[in-house]
């Protein structure tokens, strides 16, 4: 019988890819060491499951390896190995989107600070990683992994018309809109009879990702009790928090000697 993944997306938050002997020899004891949510899958997989034939198709689906669920399309999966700077890459995309449909005309980043789950490292490297601009303020080993996927400076002709219906949509489409500094940027974008003109705010770009990816270096860590051949040294996940400066155009002048 063909193995299909539950429609409910809490009930599939991580996939842990088995051999077909590694998937039979398993017992229930052992599985039940994986995190909540988890779903073994044996491959490669020749079923009718959209969802994991799209994975197989892209090569992911290899023993041993465990794919999250993005929070941010729940539908997609992306592999534990760099999970953490890929979806904080993909939040930052989405901000960059929200500044735009409420008229920003520049999105800049200031500061980058990553800090793991084991060890907070603050090691200043201003304008020494790669790709990234002087006078941008670095902080952990790791954060010009991140620094070398999102855009540093965005600019746009601006708007003094905020689509705020727009801004909405996105983070209900995206998962975001309990993310209240986002939502607090939106809302003050709404109140045009005294409009926001420069927001300096920081952005937690793993607040959504940060329990799944904690569940996710659990379940590689019981991989090594599960299969055959053993599990790999656990890969301890990134947290990155990114401080942002966004301007929006200036309102019309009044004219002089106008009411």
């Amino acid at each position: 019988m063909s193995q299909h993944l539950p429609a409910r997306w809490s009930e599939r938050q991580l996939l842990v890819v088995l051999t077909p002997e590694e998937a039979v020899a398993r017992d229930e004891a052992r599985r039940r060491d994986l995190p909540h949510g988890t779903i073994t899958v044996a491959a490669p997989y020749f079923g009718d499951d959209a969802r994991l034939a799209r994975l197989e198709e892209r090569g992911l689906l290899r023993p041993g390896a465990v794919l999250i669920q993005n929070p941010m399309d729940r539908d997609a999966y992306v592999p534990d190995d760099d999970a953490d700077v890929r979806l904080a890459a993909e939040k930052a995309m989405h901000f960059a989107a929200l500044c735009q449909v409420l008229g920003a005309r520049r999105v800049a980043v200031t500061s980058m600070k990553t800090t793991h789950v084991d060890v907070d490292r603050r090691a200043d490297a201003s304008g020494a990683a790669r790709g990234v601009t002087a006078g941008l303020d670095i902080h952990g080993a790791n954060v010009d992994s991140l620094a070398q996927k999102i855009d540093l400076e965005i600019t746009f002709p601006g708007s003094r018309e905020p689509d705020l219906v727009a801004g909405r949509e996105l983070l209900a489409r995206t998962g975001l809109e309990g993310d209240s500094t986002l939502a607090n940027l939106l809302e003050s974008r709404g109140y045009q009879r005294n409009p926001v003109l420069q927001r300096v705010l920081t952005v937690d770009l793993t607040a959504e990702s940060r329990h799944v990816l904690d569940s996710a270096a659990k379940a590689r860590a019981a991989i090594g009790q599960m299969t055959l051949k053993g599990g790999r040294t656990v890969k301890k996940s990134s947290s990155y928090r990114v401080t942002y400066e966004v301007q929006f155009p200036e309102p019309p002048s009044t004219p002089a000697g106008g009411d």
